[in-house]
């Protein structure tokens, strides 16, 4: 039980890396916000992570907003009195950054949204609720495609 008393806030969890992440955290004793776009899939991992004995919040919110991600902290905050961990795992590439045909322009412009812009977010209402109890941890996770990224001649190929 590593993570015993510990708070921490996991984008992206409603599947991947955030998924299981939330998953082992819970498994360590910490008590979880779950954050992601989907409500379902939010819902499906709190589930998941209730059978483990778990004890989790919901939040749904995209990264790129500054409201939502503010809401996800504070989640945290209201339900547990602090946040000590933030696990930015949110992320997508070219191939799930739309469910139609996009231009490479707009899809280019909503993976840098995600992955960097929400990574920022996220960390800049995180950082004063951290410091507030003089102490936290940021990890920001990525997929395979942080080393290899994803050609744009595949995108819309699939």
């Amino acid at each position: 039980m590593r993570l015993k008393n510990k708070v921490a806030l996991i984008t992206g969890g409603g599947s991947g890396i955030g998924r299981s992440t939330a998953l082992r955290f819970a498994k360590e004793g910490a008590s979880l916000v779950i954050s992601d776009t989907s409500k379902e899939a939010v819902k499906k991992t709190a589930d998941e992570v209730k059978l483990c004995g778990g004890e989790v919040s919901e939040s749904i919110g995209d990264v790129t907003i500054s409201n939502d991600t503010e809401h996800m902290v504070q989640t945290a905050v209201k339900n547990y009195g602090k946040l000590d961990i933030l696990i930015n795992s949110a992320g997508i590439t070219a191939r799930n950054a739309f469910t139609t045909n996009e231009t490479l322009e707009k899809t280019w412009d909503r993976v840098i949204a995600v992955n960097l812009k929400g990574t920022y977010l996220v960390s800049s209402h995180a950082i004063p609720e951290m410091q507030r109890v003089g102490k936290g941890a940021i990890v920001n996770l990525a997929s395979i495609f942080g080393l290899v990224g994803y050609h744009q001649t595949t995108v819309g190929q699939e």
